[in-house]
């Protein structure tokens, strides 16, 4: 009976010990297979496919300009790749204006493609200082390269080109002019008068005036002030005249006042205020823009 158990009980340790050498068998089958595929798949890493598909205007005012470059990336590679990071350069007038590079972390996986968003802010009094000569012009070309740095299977850190072109357009405040003061009508009290302003656009778009707030002194003396909404529109590479009547009380302002009108002397004057403009096709947000004009000027009658 003892041998029979005996028996009985090495033939279960064989099996058992059969069964884990199958096991084992097994899984370094699969391992060699998973590693040779792994190997074939590192061995196949191409670079991705980087392009610049589409150019924004996100933001256009007197002071500045919105940019946002769309980058398109498509991982061909059976592996996820890593996008670490960038850098650019920016060109008017091909010299360099401005540059920069930006840290960031962005996994793409295998097989997919993905959009990154690039902005891009460019102000125009720095433009204007750094460019005597686009100061006169509506456009300028520009170039921008980028630099996309992945971190790539087998291949390592890598930095991916890119190089765009195009023109983009060049912004201008409005200009503020006193281009005359009629008296309309004059007795021992009051004078009536029409102050007239000459508003120029150098841009290549039509404007909105929405509202000019103002204040005029002559000779040191605050003659009006005061503000109007009427909306005015000034054409592109145009200038629209504006006439503001008023009345003066020289018992109020002074009969100095009245003295300096009716010799018809010369007339010191300092014109200022602000002026809230938008563009008419509502690409330039609404913006408040101060003016100041000194000089002289002669009472016409």
């Amino acid at each position: 009976m003892m041998v029979g158990i005996g028996n009985r009980t090495d033939l279960k340790y064989w099996n058992q010990r059969s069964f884990l050498f199958i096991r084992i068998l097994i899984f370094i089958s699969l391992s060699i297979l998973f590693n040779c595929s792994l190997l074939k798949d590192l061995s196949n890493i191409q670079k991705p496919t980087v392009s610049i598909d589409t150019i924004h205007i996100s933001g256009l005012s007197f002071n500045e300009l919105n940019l946002l470059f769309d980058i398109g990336i498509e991982n061909t590679n059976p592996l996820s790749v890593t996008l670490a990071g960038m850098n650019y350069e920016f060109y008017l007038n091909n010299q360099l204006f401005i540059q920069g590079s930006r840290d960031s972390t962005q996994i793409i996986s295998a097989g997919a493609k993905s959009k990154l968003e690039i902005p891009l802010i460019l102000n125009f009094q720095k433009i204007y200082q750094t460019y005597q000569t686009l100061k006169t012009q509506d456009s300028s070309d520009y170039k921008i390269k980028m630099g996309l740095i992945f971190d790539l299977p087998v291949i390592g850190r890598t930095t991916l080109p890119l190089t765009k072109e195009g023109k983009l357009p060049l912004i201008k405040f409005p200009s503020v002019k006193l281009s005359g003061l009629k008296l309309k009508n004059i007795n021992l009290t009051t004078a009536s008068l029409e102050l007239e302003v000459y508003l120029e656009n150098p841009n290549n778009l039509n404007l909105m005036l929405n509202q000019i707030f103002y204040e005029l002194r002559i000779n040191g003396k605050n003659w009006i002030s005061g503000d109007q909404t009427q909306p005015q529109k000034i054409s592109a590479k145009t200038g629209q005249l504006l006439k503001i009547p008023f009345s003066i009380n020289f018992l109020e302002i002074g009969q100095t006042v009245f003295q300096t009108i009716k010799e018809n002397q010369n007339l010191n004057y300092n014109f200022s205020g602000n002026l809230l403009v938008e563009g008419s096709d509502s690409l330039i947000s609404s913006t408040h823009i101060p003016f100041v004009t000194t000089g002289n000027l002669s009472l016409k009658h």
